[in-house]
């Protein structure tokens, strides 16, 4: 895409391309000028580091003259230990310096700041003791600390004559105190603002102008100790350890290794020029912005006359241009044929487009891609989304789900091959349920509310080269059409289905529901028969027993009356038992004789509570908490009063030492609870799982029959409700019975 400026955006560009010699000349003379002027304080200050190296290695050799000197001393030839050890002491004070005796190992013999014989540690740099015992040659240390107080120090090291002449040879050393250096560079009286500094082999820092003792032993620019590896004299441009950039001149020294550098602010070597150049620098600027103002005037002079053509207000004859009047006069004409053609398009379109809205089809088009270029309005009201969304693959977006993937496969086959498009899918409907489809089947299914068959067709145009150029087509509202359609075929297959297949479904699930039903049955009766079984065996076993011994006692002794009269009541008690038990079996059995009548549960427990409190003993305390407004329960009133009996016989022989029974009655929903709590010993989880069973029981024998739960169970059931027993050991039991209120026969809990 091309750009477009304006006139007084190519004047000011043509001012500044004339001026740009001018620049380029002056940015070449200056960075000429820099370059000299930084060469020149480069070749200074390397001259500085040169001298101060130079003093360097003076006081350096002619410490090692003297050391080789001593190293060569009789008495550690022969071995004089103790007459050495006062020739260094003499020594040291000509020195100024601690001097030394190691081993080539690197462990200390003899040391001057220590008595002879004191013990000593071993050098703290012991590989550059090797080494120097090794090759033969004196060598300077760098930077280190003193194995006996920790000092910061250098040492220079000379091989010494070995003791007996036997072995390596031993090396002497002087210790170098880095203050003496520090007063070396202070002594060249250095600017403020430069920065001088020794540093050794390593890059570490002996020496400093700036901050000496904070910064001892820290690494050094690495800019400057990088280049002195190359060359071992010269300037580069270095940041310091204060993060200033400076133009640093350095020396290496050949006798010690170590490095003098000596740092200028860039700053510092900038100045002059920036003082020397400010006024040049003024006088551009002043002659630019005098160009510029000249630019800006020329350019509104010339701009003008166009920007009154671009707003077609002006006649010819206004404008002070001869080339803007030639083009005013053809801007007129060329207008008026515009304006007359634009009208008659207007009018063509208004009646293009009242025909596509009075069209029971929808029109739009495409371009060759198949990227919808416009829409009707009717269709874009019909499906609740603005035009442009329909726009491009956007149509995509009203169409059902379902369809969605066969709308778009048709429409970009018919695309790709050139072919007309006939389509029928669904797609929203902003009328929703209103539609006949929200009830109207389809091939997938349902219809769904909110959506409406529609059959789109379209046709290509073909350009030049036989493919299509554009795409014309309409949707059609078919929706009442398809769902009858759709409805028809559906019902049939649906009737032939039912037809078909109702019978065989019918008969199989009977039959699997009554062989279901039989063996579930079949199963509980041998289950209720078994149990049923077990306690009559048992109980009737202990009443024959009591009977039968009875007739026996009676026939060894007949004419005792008063033994047969005693014998024969305990025959008497025994089938007073059995009896009993048969008529329990016989409630337990009568599902039909209940005779279900509205009870009032508070008077039933507070009439209940008055006779119970003289059965049960005064050991129990009886309680009833009825809850105010509780309904009337459905139930037979005898039966359930047995029940309750019974449950607070249980409750008694549960606490043989006393304790309380509370009866409760409460509305839970559509039914009434009835709940029977006492503290009594209560039931380990195993006699729970089995106090519904008849029969069973943990009393002695003769004691209980074991129906009581059972009994209650069954009275629960045959009433409508349900019962419920939970119990802890050790805290006592609660037994509630749901029987339902109002007619209602479920029970929620």
């Amino acid at each position: 895409m091309r750009h477009s400026f304006r006139i007084r955006t190519y004047l000011l560009l043509l001012m500044l391309v004339s001026a740009v010699p001018f620049i380029a000349f002056s940015a070449i003379l200056l960075t000429r000028t820099v370059a000299l002027q930084t060469h020149g304080f480069g070749r200074d200050v390397t001259a500085v580091t040169r001298a101060l190296s130079l003093a360097l290695d003076s006081r350096v050799q002619a410490e090692r003259t003297a050391l080789e000197v001593l190293g060569r001393s009789p008495a550690l030839a022969s071995g004089d230990l103790p007459t050495f050890y006062a020739e260094l002491q003499v020594a040291a004070a000509l020195f100024d310096g601690t001097l030394s005796l190691s081993r080539p190992d690197g462990q200390q013999v003899l040391n001057t700041d220590r008595p002879q014989g004191a013990p000593l540690p071993r050098r703290t740099q012991a590989a550059h003791v090797a080494r120097v015992s090794a090759t033969g040659q004196a060598a300077v240390s760098g930077f280190t600390r003193s194995a006996l107080n920790g000092m910061p120090v250098a040492t220079l090291d000379v091989p010494a004559a070995a003791v007996n002449g036997v072995g390596p040879p031993w090396v002497l050393a002087v210790t170098l105190h880095l203050e003496d250096i520090e007063a070396l560079l202070r002594s060249q009286r250095l600017p403020q603002d430069w920065v001088g500094a020794v540093v050794d082999g390593n890059g570490l820092l002996l020496a400093r102008t700036l901050d000496h003792d904070a910064k001892l032993g820290m690494p050094a620019s690495q800019n400057w100790i990088t280049s002195s590896r190359v060359e071992p004299e010269g300037w580069v441009a270095a940041t310091t350890l204060e993060s200033v950039v400076a133009y640093t001149g350095y020396t290496r020294s050949d006798l010690t290794g170590w490095m003098v550098g000596i740092g200028v602010p860039r700053a510092v070597v900038w100045a002059p020029l920036v003082r020397a150049l400010l006024p040049l620098a003024a006088f551009g600027a002043a002659l630019t912005l005098v160009g510029v103002g000249a630019a800006v005037l020329v350019a509104r002079r010339i701009a003008r006359p166009i920007v009154a053509l671009a707003r077609q207000d002006a006649a010819p004859s206004d404008l002070n241009l001869v080339e803007a009047q030639q083009v005013a006069a053809a801007l007129q004409a060329a207008g008026a044929e515009r304006r007359a053609a634009e009208d008659a398009l207007r009018a063509s379109e208004s009646e293009l487009r009242a025909a596509r809205e009075l069209s029971p089809q929808s029109p739009w088009t495409a371009d060759a891609d198949g990227m919808l270029l416009t829409v009707s309005r009717r269709v874009s009201a019909s499906t609740g989304t603005p035009e442009t969304a329909r726009l491009g693959r956007g149509w995509l977006d009203v169409v059902h789900p379902d369809d969605r993937v066969g709308a778009a496969t048709a429409w970009d086959g018919a695309v790709r091959s050139g072919q007309p498009l006939d389509q029928t899918f669904r797609v929203q409907s902003a009328g929703g349920a209103s539609s006949a489809v929200a009830s109207g089947p389809h091939p997938g299914g349902a219809g769904a509310p909110g959506w409406i068959w529609v059959r789109s067709r379209a046709a290509a145009l073909l350009g030049a080269n036989g493919r299509p150029s554009r795409w014309y087509g309409t949707t059609e509202d078919v929706n009442d059409r398809v769902c009858a359609q759709l409805a028809l075929q559906v019902s049939e297959s649906r009737l032939r289905h039912l037809t078909e297949d109702l019978e065989a479904r019918v008969v199989a699930e009977v039959a699997a529901r009554e062989a279901a039903q039989a063996a579930l049955h079949q199963s509980q009766r041998l289950e209720a028969l078994g149990k049923l079984a077990s306690g009559i065996a048992h109980d009737f076993n202990n009443v024959l027993q009591a009977v039968g011994g009875s007739l026996t006692l009676i026939r060894r002794a007949p004419s005792d009356a008063s033994r047969v009269e005693r014998v024969a009541r305990m025959a008497q008690d025994a089938v007073a038992r059995g009896s009993a038990i048969t008529g329990r079996m016989l409630s337990l059995a009568r599902r039909a004789d209940l005779r279900t009548e509205p009870v009032d549960a508070a008077a039933l427990l507070s009439d209940l509570q008055v006779v119970l409190q003289h059965t049960l003993g005064s050991g129990v305390q009886v309680e009833v908490d009825a809850q105010p407004g509780v309904p009337p329960l459905l139930a037979d009133r005898g039966q359930l009063e047995t029940v309750l009996i019974n449950l607070a016989i249980n409750a008694r022989d549960a606490m043989p030492r006393g304790g309380a029974l509370r009866l409760s009655a409460r509305s839970a929903g559509s039914q009434v609870l009835i709940e029977a709590s006492d503290t009594g010993s209560g039931m380990a989880p195993d006699v729970l799982a089995r106090a519904r069973e008849p029969f069973f029981t943990t009393k002695p024998p003769g004691v209980g029959t074991g129906l009581g739960l059972a009994l209650a169970h069954s009275f629960a059931e045959q009433s409508g409700g349900c019962l419920h027993i939970s119990s802890t050991p050790g805290e006592g039991t609660v037994v509630t019975l749901a029987l339902p209120a109002d007619g209602t026969a479920t029970w929620a809990g």
